[in-house]
């Protein structure tokens, strides 16, 4: 789990139209879905055990500007945001999942929910905006790292090889107020500007609105703002987030629940 971000969020609001990948099929619904593709559906404490066809073991987990993983939980007050001098007004709040639990599927079903708001960037002490310190908030969930029930998993411990597995992407649904997400993919040496969905031409993904969603290893690029960054290379990866990025013009409230992630095996 990253407890920070170096990117830069959107800047001017760019990131709305169309981009790479496969955009919205439904209304929400798996329908959809290849044969051969695998669902691969967490525990009630929100957890991959391994024993899905995709060798996906791993926990869903949270983080934000505002946090940092202290003692095993995510604890208020800890992450990059206060350590840099801002008052707990000025950092990303997080309201669901309750700050300082796990991360549970929601009990009505509806799958991983977060609800929150990303804090606009303001100026450090410098006068320069402070991209490091107010970055946003993040879920998301590890490919290849095996917890202890009932614990917050800290920094993934082992890579995934898609590649070897035959996955070929990613899909899911999506629910709620969607419209400012990115969808990335951290790997080894990529856990704080990991490439994303449309990341090489784009601020954000391209999720307009609820429905289902399938990306190709092929979409996966960038970050945008890294002059240089690194080749997307999925044969090491570490977790999937979706990330709620801050802007330097606006708070982002946000309110959705991701659920039928599966792992694509077609082209």
């Amino acid at each position: 789990m990253p407890s920070g971000t170096g990117g830069q969020g959107d800047k001017g609001g760019v990131g709305g139209g169309a981009g790479a990948g496969t955009p919205p099929t439904g209304s929400g619904g798996a329908a959809g879905r290849a044969s051969a593709d695998i669902l691969i559906v967490p525990d009630q404490n929100g957890y991959f055990d391994g024993s899905n066809a995709a060798g996906v073991i791993g926990a869903w987990w949270w983080t934000g500007d505002y946090y940092a993983v202290a003692d095993s939980a995510n604890m208020a007050g800890f992450g990059s945001c206060p350590a840099d001098g801002f008052a707990a007004s000025q950092c990303s709040v997080i309201t669901a999942p309750p700050p300082e639990t796990t991360f549970a599927p929601d009990p009505g079903g509806r799958g991983m929910c977060a609800s929150g708001v990303a804090a606009q960037v303001l100026p450090d002490a410098t006068g320069q905006l402070a991209w490091s310190s107010i970055w946003g908030n993040i879920i998301g969930f590890d490919l290849n790292t095996p917890v202890t029930a009932g614990t917050i998993p800290t920094e993934p411990t082992g890579q995934y090889d898609a590649v070897a597995r035959g996955i070929t992407g990613f899909a899911f649904d999506i629910e709620g107020d969607v419209s400012r997400l990115r969808v990335a993919f951290q790997t080894r040496g990529t856990e704080y500007d990991p490439a994303y969905w449309a990341g090489v031409t784009m601020d954000l993904s391209p999720v307009t609105g609820p429905g289902h969603y399938e990306i190709r290893w092929a979409d996966v690029g960038g970050p945008i703002y890294l002059a240089s960054p690194p080749p997307f290379d999925p044969r090491k990866l570490e977790a999937i987030q979706f990330q709620v990025p801050s802007s330097d013009f606006e708070t982002r409230p946000y309110n959705f629940c991701i659920k039928n992630t599966t792992m694509l095996t077609g082209s």
